[in-house]
């Protein structure tokens, strides 16, 4: 009996993404505007897990039915949660750190995950412990541009601009700020947590990951899709209970 690939379904701040999962092998992905429109891309009765960070339970199951499994607040996960406020912690960081834990059980683990915001969130030996939210790299961009009334918008145009250190125009200015700042943060955060917790493994995951993973002063991992992997471990934990 061939095992059954799973689908998986990660409704983030910017984008909508879903996957096929087989095992640990990551396929099929694809990005969608609208949530209506994966139900027709979905297979019929093929295990499934949402964790969408705009909608609640009910609007899910208006649009996919009863048959998906919905990630939220009461989740059973297969890592444990030390966080003062469980609620609000955010899906993608449960579904990074439970898939950061099945790669490197039980090990002591910072993830990155560089996107809309980065966050930096710990696992010490299989318990999420917490962590911190700053902004990305085009949230830096923008904001320059939102709260000043000289600096430009480029948001749609910082991939045409290098980043150099000593920026010769205001767009490269802004750039080399957002660039660099993002990391020499990330490089200091490392170090902070490396000096608090013995043999920390870091893993690096998300869509902004090849703006800095060459320049990291540390050893890291990259992950690609790690959360969309945890979704499918945290599927697959439910299964088994």
């Amino acid at each position: 009996m061939s095992a059954k690939s799973n689908f998986v379904i990660d409704i983030g701040n910017s984008r909508i993404k879903s996957a096929t999962i087989l095992r640990d092998t990551v396929s099929d992905i694809k990005y969608w505007d609208k949530a209506e429109e994966l139900q027709k891309h979905r297979a019929k009765n093929q295990p499934t897990i949402i964790s969408s960070v705009k909608h609640d339970r009910s609007q899910l199951t208006a649009i996919f039915g009863n048959e998906v499994f919905i990630l939220g607040p009461e989740t059973m996960l297969p890592i444990g949660i030390n966080y003062d406020t469980p609620q609000t912690l955010g899906k993608d960081r449960i579904a990074s750190a439970v898939a950061a834990n099945y790669l490197f059980p039980m090990e002591n683990l910072l993830i990155i995950d560089a996107g809309t915001c980065i966050t930096y969130d710990l696992v010490i030996a299989g318990l999420f412990e917490g962590g911190l939210i700053s902004p990305g790299y085009l949230m830096r961009l923008r904001a320059m541009h939102m709260m000043t009334a000289g600096l430009p918008d480029l948001s749609t145009l910082w991939t045409e601009h290098d980043s150099n250190l000593v920026g010769k125009s205001t767009g490269q200015c802004m750039v080399s700020g957002a660039k660099n700042g993002m990391l020499d943060e990330i490089n200091g955060m490392i170090s902070r947590f490396k000096e608090k917790y013995v043999d920390l493994k870091v893993i690096v995951t998300g869509g902004d990951t090849s703006l800095f993973e060459s320049s990291l002063k540390e050893h890291i991992f990259v992950r690609s899709n790690l959360v969309l992997l945890g979704l499918n471990q945290i599927l697959l934990y439910n299964e088994n209970i």
